[in-house]
């Protein structure tokens, strides 16, 4: 969903941090996508085949309703009814997983658009599990095991004074244009309010590189939270992970 402007569609009073090709809230085909969903069965002991609980995983954010539907479960609420149906009513649990950077094609389309990805969405992973218990496919072990670690993740050199300085001016610039084109109705490329998070966020810069605010920090903490259950890892990462983290973790598992 992080689609990056070429040189030909950029404005003429684009920003200097945007030099290098504006980055908007679009569609890009070519960038990493996870294209499979993962998913866990719970099955009774004694029969091996009866369906307790399900865990589901996919990552892309639940978005297809849109903001003007304020409160909904979008496709996954759908994806789980759906998983649920195909159980015998055996409750499902989902996980968003690695979707930072992945939006449905659907997006913004209302609750139709959501009950068709998540119905379809939640078919899929119910026949790829009836198929695995239906093979035969011996059970993992019931072993459970956790972790639990923060991590420090070295934070990036703040700007010179000066360079602070240049983005404050170039973020005021951008907010008053901002607002002088809100107030005449015209469409804009940047909305008020993200102007005006930028524009806060120079100031803090320029605040810091002037030695303000006191000692600053070298790395910022994330905590990571790891769950075993047989020959399956689950792995919880703070914020919204972009989809190659989760990429290149299943490439480095065993």
């Amino acid at each position: 969903r992080r689609q990056r402007k070429g040189a030909a569609d950029q404005p003429a009073d684009l920003p200097w941090f945007e030099k290098a090709g504006e980055t908007v809230m679009g569609q890009r085909p070519e960038g990493p996508i996870v294209d499979h969903a993962d998913a866990l069965s719970f099955l009774k002991a004694d029969d091996g085949s009866s369906v307790i609980g399900t865990l589901c995983c996919f990552a892309c954010h639940p978005v297809c309703c849109g903001p003007a539907l304020q409160q909904s479960a979008d496709y996954v609420g759908a994806c789980r009814a759906r998983v649920e149906a195909e159980t015998a009513g055996a409750p499902a649990v989902f996980i968003t997983g690695a979707c930072g950077d992945i939006n449905p094609w659907t997006q913004g389309e209302g609750h139709a658009a959501a009950a068709t990805m998540g119905s379809a969405l939640g078919a899929s992973i119910a026949a790829a599990l009836s198929d695995a218990v239906a093979s035969g496919r011996p059970a993992s072990a019931a072993l459970v095991s956790s972790l639990s670690e923060t991590l420090a993740l070295p934070l990036d050199p703040l700007p010179t004074e000066q360079e602070a300085l240049a983005f404050l001016e170039e973020a005021r610039a951008l907010e008053s244009h901002a607002i002088v084109q809100e107030a005449a109705a015209v469409g804009l490329r940047t909305a008020v309010r993200e102007t005006a998070a930028v524009r806060g966020w120079a100031e803090e810069r320029l605040g810091l590189a002037r030695g303000e605010g006191g000692a600053l920090e070298e790395t910022m903490p994330l905590r990571v939270h790891g769950v075993r259950v047989g020959e399956v890892a689950i792995l919880g990462i703070a914020g919204e992970p972009f989809s190659e983290y989760a990429l290149a973790l299943e490439r480095a598992s065993p």
